[in-house]
């Protein structure tokens, strides 16, 4: 059984897990799977995908809710943020 918004614990506690910044994402899918990857993206340069995560479509869409839950938990303890324009997402 899947728990969502559990806390999950690297075998180190953390420690020398590598975190990166990422700008840039994008997101395939076929009828098994969904492919996610990060990447960083400056103004006159290609991105750079430096991580991929591929995972169930029904993974995914817990993702996609945990996502939703924590951006308005975000919005109401900082206040709402800005949606991204059009040209920005393309």
């Amino acid at each position: 059984m899947l728990l969502r918004n559990t806390h999950i614990m690297a075998d180190d506690a953390g420690f020398g897990l590598e975190a990166r910044y990422a700008n840039s994402f994008e997101i395939g899918f076929n009828a098994y799977e969904f492919v996610i990857d990060f990447a960083q993206q400056y103004e006159g340069g290609p991105g750079r995908v430096h991580s991929r995560i591929v995972t169930s479509p029904a993974l995914a869409r817990i993702l996609g809710e945990l996502l939703e839950s924590s951006l308005r938990k975000y919005d109401s303890r900082y206040g709402e943020t800005a949606a991204a324009k059009p040209e920005e997402i393309e």
